[in-house]
């Protein structure tokens, strides 16, 4: 998508979306709005074609969100934090040696993700695309990446080879099995012996991955632990499936597991509004740290995810590929770690 197309789309002259490109303040605000909107639904690429560079200098962060979409809080952080991770190592690496890069936000929700990176290819022709910075893929995504076999260098970011396995493509994720073994572990430690895993639809691989600490101890005869998937990877999905679950009988479980924050969201939201306290009611702990989890009262146990590191070292990896042109591949596990606050309380052995 280039400025002729944006043109066409909104029946606009070319210099008329230069200016809102610009930020002219004299544009009127409707045909700004227009322009804005026409763009978050068709990433704008500038036509490098033209451009004759030395080395490539546009790189492309691929999420299948929309930028102009209604996102709750924790999706948002998501991304958001890979986001600034990749950004602020950019930023500073282009002041000290004085080269200029370009970090552009794309999207592939409205298509397959095949689709979209036949695009970037189109672009890439150029020679102009350094990398190409991807997460939050599905399952579906992953068939479709572990077939690709373009020119462009992608960057797999929260997905393991395990996932993708294509040596076209280089990984910098973090151990989410120690995640799920790391929850398991504390609430178990705590004394809590009916746990709860509240998990997502299985098309996130993340999920199954987390939850399989559980099923390596679920034959111990101690613990007692119920699986709940809801269908949707949303905090409305999440308050749908835990209600679900209230409802049907009286529990004896005395803490869950919400093996995301996104789902947390939607869990916190009925216990709250139906009075059940944590911990004194219910002991609670959740994976990821973006938000939802220390703005509670109280603030809720996590096994936090490193997603600013991940985009970080996934900049580092690129630059240094882009400046010298490794061959090799590249594996990068972050780890994580369990940030113990005050939602899970100790109980007697016996409860």
């Amino acid at each position: 998508m280039n400025i002729r197309k944006i043109a066409e789309l909104t029946n606009l002259s070319i210099a008329t979306i230069s200016r809102v490109l610009k930020g002219d303040q004299n544009v009127d605000p409707s045909t700004r709005d227009l322009v804005l909107r026409e763009l978050s639904q068709h990433p704008f690429y500038p036509d490098f074609k033209k451009k004759k560079t030395k080395k490539p200098n546009l790189f492309v962060f691929l999420s299948p969100l929309h930028v102009n979409n209604q996102l709750n809080t924790t999706q948002i952080n998501f991304f958001s934090r890979s986001l600034a991770g990749i950004k602020s190592y950019f930023d500073a690496t282009n002041v000290l040696d004085d080269h200029e890069r370009y970090l552009i936000l794309a999207s592939f929700k409205s298509g397959r993700i095949s689709e979209k990176l036949s695009e970037l290819e189109k672009l890439g022709s150029a020679g102009t695309i350094g990398g190409l910075f991807i997460i939050h893929t599905q399952k579906q995504d992953h068939a479709e990446l572990a077939r690709y076999e373009g020119n462009l260098k992608i960057y797999l970011l929260g997905r393991s080879r395990e996932d993708v396995p294509n040596d076209r493509i280089d990984f910098i994720n973090y151990n989410d099995e120690k995640a799920g073994r790391l929850a398991y572990e504390h609430l178990v430690s705590m004394g809590h012996r009916n746990i709860l895993v509240f998990s997502g639809p299985p098309e996130f691989s993340y999920f199954e991955k987390r939850e399989r600490a559980f099923f390596q101890n679920m034959n111990r005869k101690e613990n007692k632990i119920e699986f709940v998937h809801t269908d949707q990877n949303s905090p409305e999905s999440a308050e749908k499936y835990v209600k679900m679950y209230f409802g049907k009988k009286k529990s004896k479980i005395t803490a869950i597991y919400v093996t995301s924050e996104v789902l947390l969201e939607g869990v916190l939201h009925y216990l709250d509004q139906k009075g059940i306290k944590v911990p004194a009611d219910l002991s609670l702990m959740s994976t990821n740290d973006y938000l939802i989890a220390y703005q509670h009262n109280p603030p809720i146990t996590v096994i936090r995810t490193p997603q600013f590191e991940i985009g970080r070292i996934a900049a580092v990896i690129a630059i240094e590929n882009n400046r010298f042109d490794f061959g090799t591949r590249v594996d990068y596990e972050l780890d994580v770690m369990l940030n113990e606050r005050q939602s899970v309380r100790k109980i007697r052995k016996s409860a």
